[in-house]
């Protein structure tokens, strides 16, 4: 995607002269400290009416060659900003005072910032410090619940595949109630941006916020706005979590032998005496007399069996700000891993869910002028996705729920070969994959162990250069803007592997009667 706005503008003026610059030129020392006598580093030391200037450095000092009578400018911030006339060469100490009053809350509005207090549409905001300790690296989950008016639907829980759905004042249309969303501006999803990267994101709700998009802000409108430095001495932050992924709400296990006599139950109901289950048999699935009774009347546990009991998270960033009066930096590079709640039973340890992601980002803009900003904003991410190909996140979950714990076993064990040898192949060992005969949806322990796999490489990058040009000598406030954007998507299978792995259910007519190969081969046909 590439937006490309052209604007020449063209302006003169007459440059002041400054009545100091005929005045001897001498070397003045000084030194900047807090009230507390603590050294300030990195406060601005300007000569007022020039382009002069220096920084203090860690000890708080400064060296200036000034005229006689030049005013000097220490600013820095949080502190109140002084002016100091230079008569003579002396060494000076200027003491900065704490700023006592609080910074205007801002917001981000449709066509720029604005005081909050002055803001009249129905505008919700969060900030960096809500995301970054929300406890998730997916920044469309880090806003739920923290801004009014938004819901929030999540439908999966897969890694690198379990981004929010958001609505802003509910479902609009029943063909589409996605809000626009602009990130720096440009219209492009949100997803996939590390949230240390993040310093607001706004929603904007109402028909007053979101007239200035026309029909495209008709859902409503979400801007998100990147990082950027601010002056002042290099700021590092280093950040690592480490997070558990619980599952909620699972059933409870209900054991083969209360499932037999519910069943009971059910076909009395219908008058289906035949086809009651004997009580010897419900006794066999409740406490089972021999090891092979064990796999004869199973009582299998799918969710214990399947799944983990939580699945883990890695979060880590660092990054880095700062600059000075003409150039100020933002750097970030994030690194996020999800792993899967389901356990591995494969040999090949890729045939699981699994997402890593790489974030980084560089923002720099440059006062070429008092009135001419460039801003240069690079963003990019790698993510890695792992699946297995042999059953998605849903359809393991419907194996589970649908499966009878009588059924069938979840495999058979190797010491299954060794009591009931296969005669077509008398020299097989170890265990063998359960087929789901009878079941709709399948084993969810044989999908987990086919060892079938797909790993999804992709990458994004977005370019943003934004210029701007303070036009005050014409109409104070009046500005003007040109923004050029690229962002390029890519995405490729990286590795892929499948294997056909037999399956297995025994015939016990067979091995009660000791006629034929128990062992038998499943096909299609059997489900």
């Amino acid at each position: 995607m590439l937006c490309i706005v052209l604007l020449t503008l063209m302006a003169t003026g007459s440059e002041a002269k400054n009545p100091a610059a005929s005045s001897p030129m001498f070397r003045i020392e000084g030194r900047v400290v807090d009230s507390n006598g603590f050294a300030v580093a990195g406060a601005t030391v300007t000569v007022q009416g020039s382009t002069a200037g220096a920084i203090t450095d860690a000890q708080g000092l400064f060296r200036l060659d000034v005229a006689r009578g030049a005013l000097l400018e220490i600013s820095f911030l949080g502190y109140e900003p002084r002016k100091i006339a230079v008569n003579d060469g002396k060494p000076l100490t200027v003491t900065l005072a704490e700023q006592s009053q609080q910074v205007e809350d801002i917001v981000v509005i449709g066509y720029g910032v604005q005081k909050k207090e002055s803001v009249l549409g129905a505008i919700s905001q969060v900030g960096n410090d809500e995301l970054v300790n929300s406890g998730t690296a997916n920044i469309t989950d880090a806003i739920t619940g923290k801004l009014s008016g938004v819901t929030s639907i999540q439908t999966s829980g897969q890694p690198g595949n379990n981004d929010v759905k958001l609505y802003v004042r509910g479902v609009s249309s029943w063909n589409g109630s996605d809000p626009l969303v602009l990130v720096d501006g440009i219209e492009r999803s949100f997803s996939d941006i590390d949230p240390n990267e993040v310093a607001t994101i706004s929603v904007l709700k109402d028909a007053s916020a979101t007239a200035v998009f026309g029909a495209k802000g008709a859902n409503g409108v979400i801007i998100v706005t990147t990082r950027t430095g601010s002056v002042g001495k290099p700021k590092m932050n280093i950040s690592l979590s480490y997070g558990l992924d619980f599952p909620t709400n699972l059933p409870g296990h209900v054991s083969s032998a209360t499932t037999a006599a519910l069943l009971n139950v059910a076909l009395k109901n219908t008058q289906s005496f035949g086809s009651l289950i004997p009580q010897w048999q419900i006794d066999e699935y409740a406490h089972p007399s021999s090891l092979i009774n064990t796999i004869r009347y199973p009582d299998t546990d799918w969710f214990d069996l399947t799944m983990r009991t939580c699945a883990q998270s890695v979060n880590a960033n660092y990054n880095i700000s700062g600059g000075s009066q003409r150039v100020k930096y933002f750097l970030s590079l994030g690194y996020n891993h999800e792993g899967s709640i389901f356990k591995d039973f494969s040999e090949w340890t890729a045939a699981n869910f699994r997402y890593d992601r790489i974030n980084y980002r560089s923002n720099f803009d440059f006062d070429i002028t008092k009135s001419t900003r460039l801003s240069v904003k690079v963003g990019g991410v790698l993510g890695i996705r792992q699946t297995p190909t042999g059953a998605s996140v849903s359809g393991l979950f419907n194996m589970m729920y649908s499966a009878s714990p009588m059924m069938f076993p979840a495999s058979y064990p190797s010491w299954m070969l060794e009591m009931i040898p296969d005669p077509d192949y008398p020299d097989a060992s170890g265990e063998r994959l359960a087929s789901a005969k009878g079941s709709f949806y399948g084993n969810a322990k044989t999908s987990l162990s086919t060892g079938d796999f797909q790993q999804t490489t992709s990458n994004k990058l977005y370019t943003d250069l934004n210029f701007e040009q303070k036009l005050d000598f014409i109409t104070k406030g009046l500005s003007a803007k040109v923004n050029v954007s690229l962002s390029t998507y890519h995405s490729r299978v990286s590795q892929q592997a499948s294997s056909a792995n037999p399956m297995y259910y025994i015939d016990w007519d067979a091995y009660d009667s000791g006629e034929g190969n128990p062992w038998v081969l499943s096909t299609l046909s059997d489900y």
